[in-house]
């Protein structure tokens, strides 16, 4: 990989997170939330579950208060069951974060799923539609591991449906779940971590050090996150290590983006049997700043539109393994590489016009730096923990004992405070209006580059 180099330091406008936005929704008209537990689904009375976002995140929020106040003990595991049929509407058309209707899901606990109906198929048509954040997984509160989605589409999304800037000890899948549609946003999944997002603790004294930093920080009102974009110069080679994310048997299809459908800055991304299939954006795939990817078990990519190749590596990131079942075909590019644009090293290919690299054809998995397939752990020889029955109380892991201590507060300071401007460090890659490419006509293009 590439030495490191000094960062760009560039200073952004937070915005205010939505991470309380229906705490604050509540205050404002004196209500207090109340803990509401699975309902008869609307179109399955035999079956409990949630269908409003808003709601289930307000329960997660309030088991964390019991815990915190010794009302429950912990689970091994906790499901929650969205309801079949239902189209959680977020809200479309939003002129602000603020504007949305429902609060993203954002995960509380370890060792939790979040299933579309009774076994997680993506048949049940569990529809989160619109928002500008659909899914959040927050560092700047605590880290979580084995967190499943499993049967959920993503659709009409106007920012980023799956923001992931957890602590890189966090580890989440999303398994049969669909993106389709999402036209007026920048990214499908965003993954990244910042210095400036960091809580300041370790594993060894998670629990303690959490609840003892955390208070410090809430104190400054700071539940506020850059808005993830590309840096408008030259990227840095160096990035802080971010999050694992998998997806196995995932569908992106008929998405249009203005930059990546999958960001991956610094993390490690695994793509077990996925498809990416008529998605339109800069790169399908981007992998910079100390990637890490792994792809097999059959994913493909298909007719997509693109700048370079549906998959893009720079050159600080590493390609851990690709298996030869992967399929490139009909992808739309300057390039038209079918498999992974590898950037050579002195080379800025997504901010520069003078790029050089090499095309990693699929199948033949000939690329430098991969390892051998039996040193790489796989997500798809991996079964998901099927869990045995889903929440009905209100009890809660350990990973959420700093919530119950800090969101009554949490909500008065934000009322109060508002936003306030911070110092982040972010880089990355900046699709500029004048650099995406122009649809024109003719068989077999979509845009010209």
């Amino acid at each position: 990989m590439m030495p490191r180099r000094r960062c760009h330091h560039v200073d952004f406008r937070p915005v205010v997170f939505l991470l309380f936005w229906v705490w604050t929704a509540l205050s404002s008209r004196d209500v207090s939330p109340i803990f509401v537990g699975p309902q008869p689904c609307p179109n399955d009375g035999s079956l409990r579950g949630y269908y409003n976002t808003t709601t289930l995140t307000n329960d997660m929020f309030l088991m964390s208060q019991d815990i915190g106040e010794g009302k429950a003990d912990q689970d091994i595991e906790y499901v929650f069951t969205l309801c079949p049929k239902t189209e959680f509407d977020l809200g479309t058309d939003l002129k602000g974060e603020d504007d949305q209707k429902e609060t993203p899901i954002i995960p509380f606990f370890d060792n939790s799923t979040f299933r579309c109906g009774r076994d997680g198929k993506i048949e049940n048509s569990c529809v989160i539609k619109g928002g500008y954040y659909q899914v959040i997984f927050d560092d700047d509160f605590w880290w979580i591991n084995n967190v499943t989605f499993t049967g959920v589409s993503f659709e009409g999304n106007q920012h980023i449906s799956v923001l992931g800037f957890g602590h890189p000890q966090t580890d989440i899948k999303f398994e049969n779940c669909r993106w389709k549609d999402n036209i007026a946003g920048d990214y499908l999944v965003a993954i990244y971590w910042d210095e400036f997002i960091r809580a300041g603790f370790e594993p060894s004294k998670r629990y303690v050090r959490r609840i003892n930093a955390l208070t410090d920080k809430r104190k400054l009102g700071s539940y506020l996150a850059q808005r993830d974009r590309f840096a408008r110069q030259p990227r840095a080679l160096q990035g802080d290590t971010a999050m694992y994310a998998g997806f196995a048997q995932c569908e992106f299809t008929d998405n249009t983006l203005e930059k990546a459908g999958i960001l991956n800055q610094g993390g490690r991304l695994e793509l077990s049997g996925c498809t990416f299939e008529s998605n339109r954006a800069l790169v399908v795939v981007a992998n910079i700043q100390d990637a890490q990817l792994t792809v097999h078990s059959s994913t493909s990519f298909s007719t997509n539109n693109d700048k370079y190749g549906p998959v893009f590596l720079d050159s600080s990131s590493e390609l851990k393994y690709l298996s030869e079942d992967t399929v490139g075909q009909g992808n739309v590019g300057s390039g038209a590489c079918q498999g992974i644009f590898v950037e050579k090293a002195g080379f800025d290919c997504l901010f520069s016009t003078d790029c050089d690299g090499n095309c990693c054809e699929f199948g033949l998995s000939t690329c430098d730096h991969i390892e051998a397939e039996e040193d790489v752990e796989v997500l798809a020889k991996e079964t998901a923990t099927t869990p045995a029955s889903d929440y009905s109380g209100r009890a809660c892991g350990p990973s959420c004992v700093a919530a119950s201590v800090l969101v009554p507060v949490a909500a008065i300071v934000i009322i109060a405070l508002g936003v306030r401007y911070v110092r982040r460090r972010q880089s990355g890659i900046e699709l500029a209006a004048s650099d995406a490419p122009e649809p024109v006509s003719g068989e077999g293009q979509v845009y010209m580059l």
